[in-house]
């Protein structure tokens, strides 16, 4: 039998319905059983952003799929220049030398930093993290017992310094109304420092954590990777259950914190709520430090295992529900619309309140250029 690759609506829009997009097919014949199959981002030499398919065989081979633009059909590609560092030297570490099972690539932008973090968890319990900057590339791993089933990198609040899109650098301090809220600070006297800025930079790229999930029944959080790499375990106490098959991590309560959602093989789907916790510190002097934890809050069982979880906006009404499949289904979980409401409607009202003010601070700055006007030219109003 042979391996086949399917790729759906290459030629299509989003907005054409399903039935044309079930006809706009590629079929790619394989000569590999593929295990792994995902996409990322990667800058050509025009300084355009391509899409990549990634496949992993069981030779520990990695083998990408970009889009020939005369044709509009996939090719395997196997230039170097078009495949990551991290990703090229991958079976060339010691101890890495087996099939990937699963990979995450996450790029970190912010005023001050440009950076892109790879995870990979391999069939034999390794796993690598990457981090690249302006810097250079580092690499750190760990082995941990059994196949590594799902990597994810993540923040434990709903942050936009943390894409998945290279390409999507559009950040709320890039949007206009960030640069109009901090022109009409500064100029009222209560703009942020430089130093209070700093200090938001830093606790934002200190809240990055890595989401490792095993085939044996466990997960666990390495929290604050970009300055702690794989040194800093937090093990999800309850996570198991049972063989995991499936995870996402996603703010499904609306609540600005991000859930950790995981599927196991024995029907049950957990939900990990965030938490702030405050240790002591042994030494002289005691004193209290923040951590980070996560707390199983719900567990809801099904008739079959659970293969993938997925949050998206299916009813495209700006409220993302929770896609789960199972082997004879797909179930959707929604969030109960009132706490929906509760938390979107304060939300809107303060930006009602942020535009009134917005539009006062205006009026206010346009009559002092006014009065300034008239001070400086005190003779052409006299006349």
């Amino acid at each position: 039998m042979k391996a086949l690759f399917y790729i759906y609506g290459a030629n299509s829009s989003s907005r054409d319905p399903l039935t044309n997009i079930a006809k706009d097919c590629q079929q790619i014949e394989l000569g590999f059983v593929p295990i792994l199959l995902c996409h990322f981002e990667t800058e050509a030499s025009s300084g355009r952003y391509e899409k990549l398919f990634v496949l992993s065989d069981a030779s520990s081979c990695l083998h990408f799929y970009k889009e020939e633009k005369q044709t509009g059909l996939f090719i395997e590609e196997k230039s170097e220049s078009y495949i990551l560092p991290e990703l090229n030297q991958l079976s060339k570490l010691e101890g890495i030398y087996s099939s990937p099972l699963a990979l995450d690539i996450r790029y970190y932008f912010s005023m001050r930093r440009s950076v892109r973090i790879t995870a990979v968890g391999c069939q034999n319990g390794a796993v690598s993290l990457s981090i690249s900057d302006s810097q250079g590339l580092k690499t750190r791993k760990k082995t941990l017992d059994g196949p590594i089933i799902k990597t994810i990198v993540f923040s434990s609040k709903s942050s936009p310094y943390l894409r998945a899109s290279q390409s999507a650098r559009v950040s709320e301090m890039e949007h206009p109304a960030y640069f109009r809220l901090e022109k009409n600070a500064r100029a009222a006297g209560v703009g942020r420092t430089v130093l209070e800025e700093e200090a938001d930079e830093e606790e934002n790229y200190t809240d990055v954590h890595l989401l490792v999930c095993g085939a044996l029944g466990f997960a666990v959080v390495y929290r604050n990777v970009t300055r702690k790499w794989l040194e800093d375990p937090l093990f999800l106490f309850g996570s198991s259950f049972d063989s995991i098959t499936s995870a996402c991590v996603a703010d499904v309560d609306f609540n600005g914190y991000n859930e950790i959602l995981i599927g196991t093989y024995g029907h049950q789907l957990l939900v990990f709520n965030h938490k702030e916790t405050k240790t002591k510190k042994s030494g002289v002097e005691e004193e209290e430090e923040e951590g980070l934890t996560y707390v199983l809050t719900q567990q809801k069982g099904f008739n079959w295992p659970v293969y993938s979880i997925r949050f998206v906006d299916v009813m495209k009404d700006g409220a993302e529900m929770i896609l789960l499949t199972t082997r004879f289904g797909l179930h959707l979980l929604r969030t109960c619309v009132k706490i929906v409401q509760a938390r979107v409607l304060p939300a809107l009202s303060l930006l009602k309140t942020i535009a009134e003010l917005e539009g006062e601070i205006d009026q206010e700055l346009r009559k002092q250029e006014s009065l300034k006007s008239e001070i400086s030219n005190p003779i052409r109003y006299q006349n």
